[in-house]
């Protein structure tokens, strides 16, 4: 009888689940014997199946580091990629600037897209716009002592109000300049 042939344990007490049960190769290996063939097919699907995983890790890995340093990430790491995303200041920042400019199902659209205001190709990416937002205008500054909204006091503001949303018309302003900074209504 070889090793694969051999029923695997059972758990020492009634009603336990089985953890650590030798399988495949390493059955043979305990039992010094070559590997059938049947054991080896397994053990590659299994191999091949880590390698996968291990590669959409570190994807996954680079594009947290990538999102980390490009100024994205300001929360600490959480379980969800996606949730992380969704949390981030300067990702629901951009999810707004797209839905106003390029959305015309949004309350804001008249105001934005429907006025002829768009956003830069580049940043229609997530990754992009990060990126050129760190190396122009850097990182939102910290909020200042005191302040107790859930809201960020600093928010991303074009300097041009009849201007596109694109490097060199952004900048991060409060709310006291983005009010001083509008279009005012014209007279008919």
């Amino acid at each position: 009888m070889t090793a694969c042939e051999v029923p695997p344990k059972r758990g020492a007490h009634k009603g336990q689940s089985v953890r650590g049960t030798v399988t495949g190769r390493d059955r043979h290996r305990r039992a010094n014997e070559p590997p059938c063939d049947d054991c080896r097919d397994a053990d590659n699907a299994r191999r091949k199946a880590d390698y996968r995983l291990n590669i959409a890790r570190e994807k996954a890995v680079r594009r947290d580091y990538y999102e980390t340093h490009a100024g994205a990430m300001q929360a600490a790491a959480l379980a969800n990629y996606h949730e992380r995303r969704a949390k981030c200041p300067l990702y629901v920042t951009w999810q707004g600037i797209k839905q106003r400019c390029l959305n015309p199902r949004t309350r804001q659209y008249p105001y934005y897209g429907g006025r002829g205001i768009s956003v830069y190709d580049r940043w229609l990416t997530f990754g992009a716009f990060a990126a050129d937002i760190e190396t122009t205008i850097g990182p939102r500054p910290p909020d200042p002592a005191g302040w107790k909204s859930t809201r960020p006091f600093y928010s991303l503001d074009r300097i041009d109000n009849d201007s596109n949303y694109e490097p060199g018309n952004v900048r991060w302003a409060t709310w006291q300049q983005q009010a001083a900074n509008r279009r005012w209504p014209r007279a008919a």
